[in-house]
């Protein structure tokens, strides 16, 4: 396995009691759910990982302004799952709407641009509510969900 960048990490296994850092305790609740899974315990979390989405443009000039703006403009995933060799972006949500879909997409697209030597496996929204359509949707797309009451 190559040697993870540095933006992923620390790592911790799934029975990690504290709330991560970055996650609303609303999204919490179903997150909690989902790491009592059989599937879930089987890899370790990062969280709040940060995704570059470009270089700062050529007017920001002075090194901390540039870094100012990298860290201003970064996204961050609520979760990455590691598994092996294999990793998982995971989005999570008390009530899932369509924005959820949005923002996993275009995670899983910046993590093919941050990191395209590490396989990824298709993303995941923990949720525990998702409309019917909006579930249609995501699983059209190629994500899968995860629905704490069910």
């Amino acid at each position: 396995m190559p040697a993870l960048p540095e933006p992923l990490g620390p790592w911790h296994p799934a029975d990690y009691a504290r709330r991560p850092q970055g996650m609303v305790y609303e999204d919490w609740q179903p997150w909690q759910a989902w790491l009592k899974t059989e599937p879930a315990r089987r890899s370790l979390y990062a969280y709040n990982v940060r995704l570059s989405a470009g270089d700062a443009p050529a007017s920001i000039i002075g090194a901390d302004d540039r870094r100012l703006w990298q860290q201003l403009t970064d996204k961050r995933i609520d979760a990455v799952g590691r598994d092996a060799e294999r990793f998982t972006i995971y989005e999570a949500r008390r009530i899932t709407g369509w924005s959820a879909i949005g923002q996993l997409l275009g995670y899983c697209q910046l993590w093919r641009l941050n990191f395209p030597e590490l396989e990824l496996e298709p993303c995941m929204i923990v949720t525990e509510r998702i409309d019917d359509a909006i579930r249609s949707v995501a699983l059209r797309q190629g994500l899968r969900v995860y629905v704490a009451s069910e």
